[in-house]
This record gives structure tokens, sequence and C-alpha cells, in this order.
């Protein structure tokens, strides 16, 4: 469901008329596995949307304008696949993996990225195994200054002290 919206549609309004989709259906889309939401210019996704869908494995949410992913606690516990990739999402937090138990492959690149020391614990397991991340090359820090340009995988948390760790949420 690329493009899925006219552009008369408002961008707050289309998180709501898509979580109508899902939220309001009788249908349980269990046999749903993949969803495929990019350049919707999604600015986010209603937390109990996806509730229904229980057999989801791969979400595809690239190209959208989304700054947070929120997820309750009981949906989406079969999604494997999350790909976040092209939003405007400046952090991300390892309460995602807590939420989603079943997560194994996270794609976060070409997205302005703040790598701080906030987003260390993330980035650690983003690497944990080889297939952990898509599109590694594409994940770079806007930002501070200096760890701009730098890819947030070659970030060393040296510099940053455990007291300086906050818990922060997927931004």
């Amino acid at each position: 469901m690329s493009n899925l919206f006219s552009s008369s549609v408002s961008l707050s309004e289309r998180p709501r008329l898509l979580a109508n989709t899902f939220v309001d259906s009788v249908n349980e889309f269990n046999d749903l596995q993949e969803l495929i939401l990019r350049d919707n210019d999604l600015i986010e996704i209603l937390s109990d949307m996806l509730c229904k869908l229980n057999g989801l494995i791969r979400l595809h949410l690239s190209g959208n304008k989304m700054k947070k992913f929120s997820v309750n606690w009981n949906c989406l516990q079969n999604l494997v696949v999350l790909d976040v990739s092209g939003n405007e999402f400046s952090t991300l937090s390892t309460h995602l993996w807590e939420v989603l138990p079943s997560l194994t492959t996270v794609d976060i690149s070409s997205n302005p990225l703040y790598c701080d020391c906030d987003i260390i614990p993330a980035i650690k397991e983003l690497s944990k195994s080889p297939t952990s991340s898509f599109n590694q090359g594409y994940a770079i820090c806007v930002a501070p200054e200096s760890r701009k340009g730098q890819n947030i995988f070659e970030i060393s948390n040296s510099a940053c002290k455990d007291s300086h760790r906050a818990y922060c949420r997927l931004q």
C-alpha cells in the first residue's frame, strides 16, 4: 500500500484513516505476514493500529515522515523485520526489542540520527549479528557535530560514561 493517500488527505488525518482499516475491521488478519506502507507521508502509526495483525512478521514503513514508532505491549509479538528507513527518527531505544520480542532485523538507514550516548545501547542491539540491521552503510549521524557524517556502527562508547546514559524511547 504505497502512496495510499491522495494529496488532499492531511498528514494528521492519515494515521487515523489507516487505523480504521485495521482496528475497526472484524477480520483478524491472521494470515497477513507482510505489510508495506512505504511512501505514504505517515507521521505516526497509532499504538493499537496493528494489534490485529497477529501473523505479521515483516513491516515496511520506509519513506514516511515518522519520528517515533509506538506499539502496544501485546501487539506484533511475531514481528521479525521492521523497516523504518528514510523517516525522521533521531534516536532509537532498546525498548523496541522489549516490546517486540521476536524482532531480529531493523533498518534505520537514511534517518537524521542524533548519535549521542543514549543511542549506544540500541547500536549494540543492532550489532548483535550481521543480519540485525539492513543497509548499515547508510545509518549516518547528523549530530552532534563531533559525529556528523559518521556511520552509527563505527561509534565507540568509550567517550560515554554510564552516568550520562539515559533511558530513551524510540523517537
